[in-house]
């Protein structure tokens, strides 16, 4: 559950500042062994390389709760192998649910980079602000872009939708987001925007579940389409109707016209 956090930083300052989190992904990074910190200013920004069409799809996902409701990685890899058959498909969630710039320091997580063999990073777990009074560093994110980007990953910035009933929140992590793929060249996956527009058009279907933060299967269904635009480069709205997930033809076709909508109106890969 993404929640409040008040953490003392400094050493003498004692400053309250409050932080999105997920339930308590975060107690897996005391744990974590650690690796040298990258440096201080981060190495000229590499082109994005381009992963859409592929014979073997291989996605990492980085992130908490969100990665992991509605079984994910699973409802993304039905979607990859429906869109593009005859294509291998192979999606993993990362261990653990610490923000990105904890990740950064976890040698598990840098391995999985550096040694393995992937065409897709989704990126998810920028800290924020809820209250918007705070900013929180991005340069260890955009220090994953280029680590991906190195390894000829194409890296894919994840930002959440909003709580229920708070547009604003999708909107503010949208944005830092986007002044990171400014910078350096990333995908940017409009999930909040998505979430916004058909929350506006179809108050009748519910996204989020009882808690108003983790999505429903409809709200994970949403955001895996959008990913699986931006992956792939082919149209959501052209995917067929998928029997074995829980959603009927009709739920599936407005989610389907969403995800591509969107992307129209806020096109994901920068270059």
């Amino acid at each position: 559950m993404r929640k409040n956090i008040m953490r003392y930083i400094g050493l003498f300052s004692g400053v309250l500042l409050t932080l999105t989190a997920c339930d308590s992904d975060n107690s897996t990074t005391s744990a974590a062994a650690e690796v040298t910190p990258p440096a201080a200013t981060l190495p000229t920004p590499l082109p994005l390389p381009d992963n859409s069409q592929q014979q073997h799809y291989q996605v990492l996902l980085f992130g908490n709760s969100h990665m992991r409701s509605h079984n994910f990685s699973q409802l993304l890899t039905q979607l990859i192998q429906t869109g593009k058959s005859a294509s291998q498909v192979t999606v993993v969630t990362a261990p653990g649910g610490s923000y990105l710039d904890e990740r950064y320091y976890q040698a598990e997580s840098r391995d999985l980079i550096e040694k393995g063999k992937w065409t897709h990073l989704i990126l998810q777990g920028q800290k924020y602000s809820t209250s918007g009074l705070y900013d929180y560093p991005t340069g260890l994110t955009a220090a994953w872009v280029e680590l991906a980007k190195t390894k000829q990953t194409t890296p894919v910035l994840y930002p959440e939708h909003a709580q229920i009933g708070n547009f604003d929140e999708g909107t503010q992590i949208y944005n830092i987001l986007k002044k990171v793929q400014q910078q350096h060249p990333a995908c940017l996956a409009p999930i909040p925007y998505a979430w916004q527009q058909f929350i506006t058009r179809h108050s009748d279907i519910q996204l989020h579940e009882r808690d108003g933060n983790h999505a429903n299967l409809q709200g994970a269904m949403l955001s895996a389409l959008v990913l699986y635009e931006v992956i792939t480069n082919s149209p959501a709205d052209q995917l067929p109707y998928i029997a074995s997930i829980a959603l009927t033809a009709t739920t599936q076709q407005l989610l389907r016209q969403q995800a591509s909508a969107t992307l129209q109106q806020y096109p994901a890969c920068s270059k």
